[in-house]
């Protein structure tokens, strides 16, 4: 893992990002790359991928400049579902806020 975007663990595997669609499984020991997997929904790669938060056995990535969070399975790279946040963007917009949702 070259460049990391986001980094999250389930309390025994880090799990990183590097803005590709790539998840990593990282030894936290060693630092070592223990698998490489790379996420796809419907058969089609998920890139971009950003901020990782570890949630209930899933991964939750941020798809970097979209209102998209991908629930990811940790074993397979698979996403499980999509958390779509438009409407909480016009919201915070609507109040000034010109942060990206992270």
């Amino acid at each position: 893992m070259r460049d990391g975007w986001g980094l999250a663990t389930d309390g025994k595997i880090l799990f990183g990002s590097d803005g590709t669609s790539t998840l990593y499984q990282i030894d936290p020991q060693t630092m070592n790359v223990l698998q490489r997997l790379n996420v796809h929904y419907k058969g089609l790669e998920v890139h971009l991928l950003n901020e990782l938060e570890y949630i209930y056995g899933e991964i939750w990535a941020n798809v970097w400049q979209t209102d998209c969070i991908a629930r990811i399975s940790p074993s397979d790279g698979s996403v499980l579902g999509w958390i779509v946040l438009p409407s909480l963007r016009k919201g915070l917009l609507s109040t000034g806020f010109k942060e990206s949702l992270r």
